[in-house]
């Protein structure tokens, strides 16, 4: 997986996708392997957002907040 990205639209697509990331510049990262929780509130993906090639675990609201390790 290399310089991937996750974005989340909404089902009637009258707004642009959301990008979902951990990373805190605007650097290209792999981010990939995407889970849903099974309430659809939060989204379970890894990143190398830290150091390439090096993945860890994030979780994010699907609404709103920042990706928590």
């Amino acid at each position: 997986m290399a310089n991937t990205a996750i974005y989340l639209a909404e089902r009637d697509a009258t707004a642009l996708p959301k990008r979902i990331t951990a990373a805190l510049t605007p650097v290209p990262r792999a981010e990939g392997s995407v889970a849903w929780s099974p309430d659809s509130k939060q989204i379970a993906f890894l990143s190398d957002a830290v150091k390439p090639a090096s993945f860890s675990f994030y979780v994010v609201g699907t609404v709103r907040g920042r990706p928590r390790k």
